[in-house]
């Protein structure tokens, strides 16, 4: 565990703030972004055009191990959609974005933990302001719950996470952001700085980052299509009601692989990742194995009840539909 013990950290992180589906992460392309300066010198509304959405994924892992095998997969569904865009006395638009998330994993043949699927469902509110044609603000908080919800709903069950994030636009190619967040979860609560960029670098090559959670290289063969080099870090706790004591559950992957992305119109795009994992962790813990706030030390030193270890194949497809 020692190799991965930063890396586990962010993989934790990585559950909130997935490229797909991250709330801190709200991209406005550049018709939108001319739609909400328009916004600034009409009346009060109530929408923006293509500002929401739906995202829909799911990942299957084959895993060995223990004498078994038995397949982890996992699932993920939110939408989301502007509540209010206001005039400011600044002539700055701005807006509060809303969202609700679920997220599941299920264990299919896995014979030793006492569930076998678990449940998410995540609360996220943000305000974005414009504050010139080169820089945004966001302002961002979520709450939820993640267990297998065999028993009652208690305080201990809730993580929280909030935040700020500002965009930076140096010109009509490349595109960076810095994301400030605080988290509080099953393991510990930690104050993470994660910069993000854009870079169209020609015609047919574009590259994005949100680090260290996830970065892609896509080479754009058509309008409509792009093939791509994807890497992610990923994480997700849950709490385990399974009779053998207090403890929480903990699948976090290192992934990396081909990507291609459809684009069918102005709404819809669908999206298929297969490859490897480079690091694949399905692991159960003690509620008493919790760090402090950012003891990243104590991260990587807590012991495990239960663990497989084995890298995989995987496959992931998904859609998006903006409204």
């Amino acid at each position: 565990m020692k190799t991965y013990g930063l890396i586990s950290l962010m993989l934790l992180a990585g559950v909130k703030l997935s490229a797909q589906d991250r709330p801190t992460s709200i991209r406005i392309p550049e018709a939108q972004r001319d739609s909400l300066q328009q916004a600034a010198g009409r009346p009060l509304t109530s929408t923006a055009p293509r500002l929401g959405g739906i995202n829909v994924s799911g990942v299957l892992f084959p895993v060995s191990g223990n004498g078994k095998d038995f397949l982890i997969q996992q699932f993920s569904a939110e939408a989301g959609t502007p509540v209010r865009i206001l005039k400011l006395k600044s002539n700055r638009p701005y807006f509060f974005r809303a969202s609700l998330r679920y997220q599941g994993l299920y264990l299919s043949g896995e014979p030793f933990i006492g569930s076998n699927n678990f449940h998410s469902v995540t609360a996220n509110l943000s305000y974005t302001t414009i504050l010139s044609r080169s820089t945004h603000l966001s302002i961002f908080g979520l709450t939820g719950v993640a267990s297998d919800f065999r028993k009652s709903i208690t305080g201990s069950d809730l993580y929280y996470t909030v935040g700020a994030r500002i965009a930076l636009r140096q010109d009509k190619d490349f595109k960076y952001a810095i994301n400030l967040v605080y988290t509080d979860m099953y393991t510990g609560s930690f104050l993470l700085p994660i910069p993000e960029f854009a870079w169209t670098i020609n015609d047919k090559w574009s590259w994005t980052g949100f680090l260290p959670i996830r970065t892609s290289l896509k080479y754009k063969l058509s309008k409509q299509h792009q093939l791509g080099w994807t890497t992610t870090f990923q994480g997700a706790t849950y709490r385990l009601n399974s009779g053998a004591g207090d403890e929480y559950i903990q699948h976090q992957q290192v992934s990396t692989g081909i990507s291609y992305d459809w684009q069918l119109n102005h709404r819809w795009d669908l999206n298929i990742i297969g490859g490897y994992t480079l690091s694949n962790k399905l692991q159960t813990y003690s509620n008493s194995e919790k760090a402090g706030f950012n003891a990243f030390d104590k991260i990587q030193d807590r012991k495990w009840n239960l663990s497989y270890d084995r890298n995989t194949p995987f496959i992931q497809a998904g859609f998006n539909y903006k409204f």
